[in-house]
């Protein structure tokens, strides 16, 4: 597992198992190790490459994009590869603005979608050389949005075909909306709409801390080539901002958005070999028991029929922490292992703050 070290940190945490086999406590997870960056990081993002090197990318605060490489057979970080510059700068209260996505393909190239200057998102495909430890661009940077006001990307590799889609939030548009588009064999395609253009997409810009801070969007793609994504909606009827909205596409028609009866911020989406789909996030008061709390995180999986279950317990929180918290989820195309079970992350807050932070990791199914 890898994570920033809170607020005002330029440590990278790095936790490690070293028996096989499913993590049951704390204690299995003997390996550690803290890397400093040259600034503090913004977001954290892992992409493994099935082999023996896992891509740690992070955008840190003075406006630059590194990836890490971390050799799994050494359990040690490889130099540092500067990716972009002149990034977006966010410098007080920034955990939460999310800033980089990456997967690895069946092919082996590292594709990454990162926020850009003039707030755009970008895409570069990369191949690396674990040898020589180099990583070099297969294409030139592509801007991936047109007209600006982009932040939040999100990545996805298609088990299916190999397709690439990238979404991200879109604050050109009004009402604010998630969008997307999709890299084939022949090139880019159209920007397309992913949610409800009648729906306000929640996103806010606090002038001390984070850019949409509770907001995802999540990407993930199923074996079948079914692409899935979840965001939350602004402030509807019930005054309060928050309603998880699900929206998926397959080859035969656009994307569909359904609006859920949850609330809760930055839902997180899952899958199995099955190709079930779950989401997780923490509960809210306006939501019915047992996930009545923001600081207790819980779960619904979409039923057979399209619809979705009721919310389920997860974790409830252990006295003064709080779970009120973004869930990063296992999942990968290539070295997927133990795709039978869910593996998640998450951290949670001190009873008073967010700054005396603990990691948690938990597993569904098996």
């Amino acid at each position: 597992m890898f994570a920033a070290n809170g607020v005002s940190s330029s440590a990278i945490q790095v936790y490690w198992t070293n028996n096989p086999g499913v993590p049951s406590s704390k204690n299995d997870f003997s390996g550690s190790l803290t890397y400093k960056a040259a600034q503090n990081p913004i977001s954290v993002e892992a992409a493994y490459n099935g082999g023996s090197i896992i891509h740690v990318l992070a955008n840190l605060t003075d406006g630059t994009l590194y990836d890490y490489p971390f050799d799994l057979s050494a359990n040690t970080f490889k130099s540092p590869h500067l990716i972009s510059s002149g990034d977006p700068v966010r410098t007080t209260l920034y955990p939460g603005t999310a800033g980089v996505s990456a997967m690895v393909g069946l092919d082996g190239t590292l594709h990454v979608a990162y926020w850009t200057s003039g707030n755009h998102v970008t895409y570069t495909p990369f191949t690396y050389d674990p040898v020589s430890d180099t990583l070099t661009p297969q294409t030139t940077p592509f801007e991936v949005d047109s007209a600006g006001h982009a932040s939040h990307p999100v990545l996805a590799v298609s088990p299916y075909d190999g397709n690439t889609t990238v979404a991200w939030l879109s604050e050109a548009v009004t009402p604010h909306q998630v969008l997307g588009r999709t890299k084939t064999s022949v090139g880019w395609g159209t920007i397309e709409q992913v949610s409800d253009p009648t729906v306000k997409v929640w996103t806010y810009v606090d002038p001390y801390g984070g850019v949409s801070v509770d907001q995802g969007p999540s990407l993930i793609i199923t074996a079948d080539g079914t692409k899935h994504l979840s965001y939350i909606e602004d402030v509807d009827s019930s005054g309060n901002y928050g309603r998880v909205h699900y929206v998926y596409y397959t080859s035969l028609n656009s994307w569909q958005d359904t609006r859920l009866n949850y609330y809760t911020h930055d839902p997180s989406l899952a899958t199995n070999r099955n190709s079930d789909v779950y989401l997780f996030g923490h509960g809210d008061y306006l939501d019915t028991s047992p996930c009545g709390s923001s600081n207790d995180m819980c779960y619904l999986k979409k039923n057979a029929d399209g619809t979705w279950s009721i919310p389920h317990m997860f974790a409830t929180h252990p006295n003064g922490e709080t779970f009120d918290a973004s869930v990063s989820t296992k999942w990968s195309v290539v070295g997927w292992t133990r795709p039978e079970l869910i593996e998640v992350a998450f951290f949670s807050g001190g009873a008073s703050n967010y700054w005396n932070m603990s990691l948690y990791y938990g597993t569904l199914g098996g």
